[in-house]
């Protein structure tokens, strides 16, 4: 029989201590989202605004000397040989001086000591379950739900001061939180908390409440003015005027935007939103929405896409792209898509379908699935809309375009292939952020119409990838009218294509695979598939044997591939170790192309080893090197364009390393469009994947007209 308890026979949940370091620190990872929770509370209490004080200068100053005791420590623990047996506290764990502070202010109604110990100090207080607790005394919809944001602040600070008073009272009480204090106990005894009675109201003039925010963790207390400032602007874009958010005395406003197009009704104003009606379960649920399109070239960060979904005021979901597909036409313009979802009936529900962080929902859930679905055809309808709004506009002004009609009329092309020249113009310009005007169309209209000229289109297609970053997608539109010969060849090779990439993700998702034992095979694979990076590089493969010797020279003087330093050892520790120096010049390789007129330097990483700054500044040393080298190999090297990819696997989105979150910047101030790409190994195959079937798509469009 088995073992029962001594007690009355049922079991028991205990709640640890270190429920704190799970909801605080390592829920609210990021300054914006701390503060979001305290100005979320500010509003709860009914204050008119929020005043958020700090000095950003400061917290510059000092994480750069933290880093440098760090780094100082790190070198003097390497010599004295003590790094493994005595190792140093992480950098991203440490804590900024105890002056460096932040300070949030509002003037709500404030708390007494009991409303601190009965309310503030009640971890996980479900206040909506109190009598009217949905609304405030003044009637606002509160936002807290969960009772746990009052632990952002440990996602930041390792001290959390509060200083409330009451309307009406003459004294403020002031509590203080030590993170040190909270976490890491054994047991679930009570903590004492330092109280304070503060005669002279603590500096608060009537009531309210401020929290001070210190010892700063380094990793967390990175951000830039405008950082903080869109976070906070986007997350209460639609609080209105009743409620302001000061940072540093200067009003935060949601961003502002030019757009080019709306949808549903292009027609009205670009800010009109949308009423609509959901029949789910034979319940009718109301919202609003809206899907803009921000005009040509002010493309939005890969996070600002999609549709977001606030609630009572507050965002309750960040911009998603949902399941939306991406072979939808037009599909690039998701890249200037901004959608906004007003839904109040979602926190209006006894479950709660918004999660702690306030970047998604439950989709998956009965009441949100439908709306989920509705969403993604909606925004399917606006990208085609758009879409097709700017192809009409370019057709009617292609065949009267001066420079259009003189590449296509001097080419003296036969009737049939001048009607297709002006098809692949329209197209073509309707790709380009600048349509007609656009450098790219000028650039790569006279090749197009050369090759259909001459019968040598695929020629004239890998000719246009040595222009500046060619957008792959809107190259293939330009060649819809091929010859059947040509397009049944070109689609039984894609086809095949894809097949080896559905095996290649098969085996990426592998657990072995991801230990890192795989990189030299995946490094071979890669070297003699060059399409498998970029679908535009089917013609990199070494030609001729000018070309053949020029790349092992080159190797040989960047010392990578086949030419690696005598005595390298990739077995190393320091090179074959998840964080290790990852150096792994064995693993780079050339492509080249001198027609073209490209050199590309491949960068890849063991599939374990995270991509941090160091092998972005590598490939940045191997493409200085490049250049300089190339000027003295004559004409035909001069002239070659130098570009770079790294490929590895990116640190998960939580990583706080330091030199991860510089490889991030960079990435995120480039947009992946700069010399250098940075790609995650699933990525690439996920890329090379969605443009191969981009192919199929056009080519069984082509073959029923209907481009």
């Amino acid at each position: 029989m088995a073992d029962t308890d001594a007690g009355d026979g049922n079991l028991k949940i205990e709640v640890a201590p270190n429920i704190v370091e799970d909801l605080g620190l390592n829920l609210y990872t990021s300054l914006p989202r701390v503060l979001v929770e305290f100005i979320a509370n500010a509003y709860d209490a009914d204050s008119p605004c929020v005043d958020i004080s700090m000095n950003f200068d400061e917290i510059d100053k000092e994480r750069k000397t933290l880093k440098a005791d760090w780094k100082r420590e790190r070198d003097q623990a390497i010599i004295d040989g003590t790094l493994e047996t005595n190792p140093i506290s992480p950098l991203e764990d440490r804590t900024l001086p105890e002056n460096i502070k932040i300070v949030i202010e509002d003037q709500g109604f404030g708390m007494t000591r009991e409303d601190l110990q009965t309310k503030f100090l009640r971890i996980s207080r479900r206040r909506r379950n109190d009598q009217n607790g949905s609304r405030s005394p003044k009637n606002r919809i509160v936002m807290g739900r969960k009772g746990i944001g009052k632990l952002a602040g440990f996602g930041v600070a390792h001290r959390i001061e509060v200083i409330s008073r009451k309307e009406g009272a003459v004294s403020a009480t002031k509590i203080t939180l030590q993170y040190q204090s909270l976490v890491g106990k054994e047991t679930t005894e009570k903590v004492s908390i330092p109280t304070e009675t503060l005669d002279d109201g603590g500096g608060i003039k009537k009531c309210g409440t401020r929290i001070i925010l210190s010892q700063l963790v380094y990793a967390s207390a990175a951000s830039q003015t405008d950082t903080v400032q869109d976070a906070i602007g986007s997350h209460f874009a639609i609080i209105g005027s009743e409620f302001v958010i000061r940072l540093n005395r200067d009003p935060i406003v949601p961003k502002k935007r030019d757009f080019a197009y709306a949808y549903p009704n292009p027609l009205q104003s670009v800010d009109a939103l949308v009423d609509h009606e959901l029949e789910v379960e034979d319940r009718k649920y109301k919202f609003s929405y809206r899907i803009r399109f921000t005009e040509a070239k002010k493309q939005l960060g890969a996070k600002e896409r999609g549709v977001r979904v606030y609630a009572h005021g507050r965002l309750a979901a960040a911009p998603d792209l949902l399941g939306m597909p991406t072979g939808v036409h037009g599909f690039k313009n998701s890249n200037y898509m901004d959608g906004i979802v007003i839904a109040d009936f979602i926190d209006d529900q006894l479950t709660d379908y918004i999660a702690s962080n306030r970047q998604s929902l439950r989709w998956e859930t009965p009441l949100l699935a439908p709306l989920a679905t509705f969403l993604e055809t909606e925004m399917e309808d606006a990208i085609r809309n758009y879409q097709n709004e700017k192809d009409k506009t370019v057709e009617n002004r292609v065949k009267s375009h001066e420079f259009t009609k003189k590449i296509i009329e001097e080419a003296n092309l036969p009737s049939h292939r001048k009607s297709i020249a002006y098809t692949i113009a329209r197209h073509l310009a309707s790709g380009c952020d600048q349509e007609l005007e656009d450098p790219f169309y000028r650039k790569s209209l006279p090749i197009i119409v050369g090759g259909l000229g001459h019968g040598e289109i695929l020629t004239a297609i890998s000719s246009i990838a040595a222009l500046d970053h060619p957008n792959f997608r809107e190259l293939i539109k330009a060649i819809t009218e091929l010859t059947c010969q040509e397009w049944d060849d070109f689609a039984i090779s894609i086809h095949g294509r894809l097949d080896g990439i559905k095996a290649l993700q098969k085996l990426y998702k592998d657990v072995d695979f991801k230990a890192g034992k795989n990189e030299k095979e995946l490094q071979v694979l890669l070297e003699k598939n060059p399409w498998l990076i970029d679908p535009t590089f089917y013609q990199f493969l070494t030609a001729n044997e000018w070309e053949g010797t020029m790349n092992d020279r080159l190797a040989k003087e960047l010392q990578i591939g086949a030419h690696v330093p005598v005595g390298y050892d990739p077995a190393n520790p320091a090179e074959a170790d998840p964080g290790g120096e990852n150096k792994r010049p064995d693993l780079t390789f050339l492509l080249s192309n001198t027609t073209l007129r490209r050199l590309i330097i491949v960068e890849l990483k063991a599939p374990n080893t995270p991509l941090h700054g160091e092998h972005y500044r590598q490939l940045q040393k191997y493409m200085r090197h490049a250049r300089k080298f190339l000027k003295g190999q004559g004409a035909k090297a001069e002239g070659l364009i130098v570009e770079g990819y790294l490929i590895g696997s990116r640190a998960k989105i939580t990583s706080h390393a330091d030199e991860v979150e510089w490889l991030d910047e960079q990435i995120n101030q480039t947009r992946n469009e700069g010399e250098i790409k940075v790609y995650d190994i699933g990525e690439v195959l996920s890329r090379a994947e969605d443009a191969h079937r981009e192919i199929l798509n056009i080519y069984e469009r082509a073959e029923k007209r209907q481009i």
